[in-house]
Parts: C-alpha cells; structure tokens; sequence
C-alpha cells in the first residue's frame, strides 16, 4: 500500500516537473507587459502575447498594471513576438525583429496610452 502511494507521488511530481524541468527543445521567453500613461480610467483589453506556436492572454491591463509569463517556441526557428490588444475598443498590434535562434530571453513591452509599445530585449544566453 505505501509503496503504491510512493509511485503515485512520484508520477505525480514527475508530470508536473516535466513541464519546467525537461523543456526539451524549446527557448524561454519571460515576457512581462506594463501598460503605462496618465489616463486612470483607461484600460487594455483582450491582450494577447504570442511568440511561435506558444502564446498567453489577458483579458483586460488597468493603467499602470504589470503582467508576467513565461513562453516557449521551437529552438532552430526564427521567433518573434507579437502583441495584439485594444483600447478603448480600437485593436491595435506590435510585432519584434526576428529574434536569435537558439537563445533565451527576458522580454520587457511597455506600452503607453496611445497604444504605443517600447520594447526592452535581453538575451540570456
């Protein structure tokens, strides 16, 4: 009895640390998204972060507000991000330059309340 209760712990704590721990052939991107400006009562809405086939959404950033989220794409590919979001109803999109194949990195947009996106890119390896 205990050594099935053994097994079932270990699967279980195998399952969820092949997700972080045996990523495979994938590149990290930790994305963190503020979404700066003046205007308090204005607010993002349907924010979409979407790097290769992986990607993460929010369904709305109040002013000042900062979000984070590790993504994964397919190493030996060309991979950019993309941002799709909206304010005030108006959709609106950002995409990066190509990024480095085979490399992880920390990912910093900034976007302000006219929709604008500033971009902080730091490879980590």
């Amino acid at each position: 009895m205990i050594s099935v209760k053994i097994l079932l712990i270990f699967s279980a704590f195998f399952l969820m640390s092949s997700c972080f721990l045996f990523r495979g052939n994938t590149n990290k991107f930790a994305v963190k998204v503020n979404f700066s400006g003046d205007a308090a009562m204005q607010k993002l809405e349907d924010v979409r972060v979407i790097i290769g086939s992986d990607n993460f959404w929010w369904s709305d950033f109040k002013m000042g507000e900062e979000k984070s989220v590790n993504l994964y794409a397919a190493k030996n590919a060309v991979n950019n991000v993309t941002l799709l979001y909206k304010i005030g109803g108006k959709a609106m999109s950002w995409e990066s330059e190509n990024l480095a194949e085979n490399a992880d990195y920390q990912i910093n947009l900034t976007i302000d309340k006219d929709g604008n996106v500033t971009k902080n890119l730091v490879k980590l390896k």
